[in-house]
């Protein structure tokens, strides 16, 4: 599932900033807040930059919200940040900062 795959992906103290939410901390904190989710979500970074312990990614998010009953689909479309982090170069990179805001129809 995408929100386990995503929530596993930060490190304990990694946070990510819902909007008009309180702030999630950390792999289960976003675990939890997806929990039940049916949102598909789809991203195209478009720009990233990194030192060997810290790296930081950009670009559009698109997310789907099925509808169920007979109503329609809901897409929402939004630009994301995310700062990766990790001890060496032989580590995995990890989510320590993740932000999403809402984008305008057209982009």
């Amino acid at each position: 599932h995408v929100s386990d795959a995503f929530a596993d992906r930060f490190i304990p103290d990694g946070k990510t900033f819902p909007l008009g939410r309180p702030v999630v901390v950390g792999p289960e904190g976003v675990r939890e807040a997806l929990k039940g989710s049916k949102a598909e979500w789809y991203w195209a970074p478009v720009e990233g930059k990194a030192d060997e312990t810290l790296g930081v990614t950009w670009g559009r998010a698109f997310l789907v919200v099925r509808g169920t009953n007979g109503e329609e689909d809901s897409t929402y479309r939004g630009r994301y940040v995310t700062v990766w982090t990790r001890e060496s170069k032989k580590d995995d990179w990890k989510i320590w900062l993740d932000l999403g805001t809402e984008a305008s129809p057209e982009e």
